[in-house]
Order: C-alpha cells, then structure tokens, then sequence
C-alpha cells in the first residue's frame, strides 16, 4: 500500500486542493482518507478504478445519490501513481458521512429499501452506463455475476485433482454439481443496475436515518434476485467470513419489506430465489474448499469452510421465507 505521504505529495501535485493531508483509513486496504479545509473525500487505490468512477458517473447522471468524484488539474476522474513495484490508479471520492449499518431489523428493513429504491431506478443508470463520459469505460454488466464466479469455483475445485478423504471428495462432488447447474442461471430474469456486493457492511447508517449504500466496485447491470439473495443471507447469518449470526427472523422480514415497499420481483425472479440466495455462499464454499484441498489442507476441519457449508444448508429455508415475505400483502409505506 503507498505511503500516506507519497499520496499527499501526489494529490498536492495533480490535485487543485488546499494543504491535502492524508492518513490510512482502514489498515487492510489501500484506501485512504484525504483531509483539506473542512472537506474530507476518500482516496481508492488500486486496478480498474476507471470502471468504479463510470459506474458512479452512471448513477449519478441517473439521479441516484452516491458520491461526488474529485478531478485532477487536466480534469480527469482517475490518475495513475507510480508505486514501488507497478503503476495504480487514484480515485478519490467524497467521503459518506454515517456509522456502520447496525445488525438490527429496523436499519436492516432501511437497507433493503434503498436497494429496491436502485433496482426500481437503475433503468435510467443502465441507459447512463452505455453510455460513459470520454475517458471512461462502458459498464454492461455488474462485477460478480454467477457464469464467472462459479467457474472460478469450479477451477479451484479442479486444481485440487481429486485429493482428499471419501467424506471430502463427496462434498467436493456436490459442489461442482451446484456450480454447474447454475452456469445458466438468468435467463428470463429482470435486469436491473446492481450494487454488486449487496450485504449490510457495505452501507452505512446516516444521521438522518437513512441508509446509504457504498463499495461499487462491482456494479453493473445484471438480475435483481443476485443482489436480493446476497443481501438476504447476509441479513438472516451474519457476514460470510464469520460464523453464522444468531437467528432472528425479524431482520430478514424487515429488509424483505423495506425491498417489497420500491421494488417488484415478478414470478420468474421469485422461482429463482432459492439460486440466488446461496450463489455467493457456494462460490465461496467451492473456492474455498477446492483451494484448501490443492494445498493438502482438509477442508472439513476448517472453521470458515463449515460456515460456508451451514449457510448453503440454510439457503433453500431463506429462500422460501424470502419469497413468503415478499408475496404477502404489500406493508405500509416508511415515513420519509
């Protein structure tokens, strides 16, 4: 990760910014916080961020809120920065002010309304994406769509070669089976512009109430029910790198009517839920298993692979409740 003082030579350089000073804002990813006056904005370093400030002009010319992009002195969204050992990009981004989404019902129910408010909205920022600023790339699709995250799932599966014990190779078996079956999935499906990694740690509680969601690197057209499901089993297990969350139907019944309130799933997008609530869970339980496997490792005897496993076995109950929830009769409106 760059030094925060390089950063800071780099934005007083490019940047039309009074007195930048910047400091690490997570101590795990190269992402920044730049402070100038009394304004505070983000800095994303990295690949590819020429396709994350599309994605927010896109939204933005759609009249979605996300944040503002600083430009440099020659009025470009994304500049490059030479590191120690490869060229990166710079993007920088208004900082959102909020705290993380609380793992309660009534901020959960909030969350689940603003992604139905951009899945009811993002025809617009479809049509926007199409067509991008000079200098930015077209986005036609979001960033982890099933056919590319379950092949990679089944590519680490394949690397391991059949190792393991007979109990491992018959999980193993089982997940390749998954993978395949959905190599196919959305055909038929509502389209809508995703978020792309829809689970509540990519949003943030504001002072008003309001949830605001954050993190598009990975959004892009594609069907509804991907971000629905991810968001669901997020909502009823907790995130998927820890162990499962203590049950609480209530979280899951608010998020499911916050989303009903914007947004109208049709029936084919509701007989694919069961899918689309445990895609991410499978490819993480694929990837993860295959990789431990391959390196000699045995899977069944690690923590985060048995998450995994619990959370698949309790996608198809999700999802059934999820498409209860989201048929019965349409709840009352939020006070705005």
């Amino acid at each position: 990760m760059p030094d925060p003082e390089r950063l800071r030579a780099l934005v007083a350089e490019r940047y039309d910014v009074a007195d930048p000073q910047v400091e690490r804002l997570v101590d795990d990813h190269p992402v920044y916080l730049l402070i100038t006056g009394e304004e505070r904005w983000v800095i994303r370093v990295g690949a590819g961020l020429d396709r994350y400030a599309a994605v927010l002009s896109a939204l933005d010319r759609a009249g979605f809120p996300v944040p503002p992009v600083l430009t440099d002195r020659n009025g470009r969204t994304v500049t490059e920065f030479r590191s120690d050992t490869e060229t990166v990009q710079i993007l920088i981004i208004g900082y959102v002010e909020g705290r993380p989404t609380p793992f309660h019902p009534e901020p959960l129910g909030r969350l689940g309304g603003a992604l139905g408010q951009l899945h009811r909205d993002g025809s617009a920022a479809i049509q926007a994406a199409a067509g991008p600023p000079a200098g930015l790339p077209v986005v036609d699709r979001a960033g982890m769509l099933p056919a590319g995250e379950l092949r990679f799932g089944l590519s680490r599966l394949a690397a391991a070669g059949g190792r393991g014990t007979a109990a491992e190779r018959v999980v193993a078996d089982r997940l390749i089976a998954a993978c395949r079956a959905g190599l196919d999935f959305g055909h038929g499906l509502t389209s809508v512009f995703l978020h792309g990694d829809a689970h509540p740690w990519n949003s943030l509680l504001a002072a008003d109430g309001s949830v605001i969601m954050i993190d598009w690197d990975s959004s892009g057209p594609g069907p509804a029910v991907i971000d629905l499901g991810f968001l669901a089993v997020s909502c009823a297990t907790g995130g998927l790198t820890g162990p499962l969350a203590a049950p609480d139907p209530a979280r899951l019944s608010a998020m499911a009517a916050g989303y009903r309130r914007e947004f109208t799933l049709s029936d084919a997008d509701l007989d694919a839920l069961p899918f689309a609530v445990a895609f991410r869970v499978l490819v993480a339980a694929a990837v993860g298993f295959g990789t431990l496997l391959a390196a000699g490792r045995s899977p069944l005897n690690e923590p985060s692979i048995r998450w995994s496993l619990d959370r698949l076995s309790a996608a198809p109950r999700i999802a059934d409740d999820l498409r209860r929830l989201l048929t019965v009769a349409k709840p009352p409106q939020l006070d705005r």
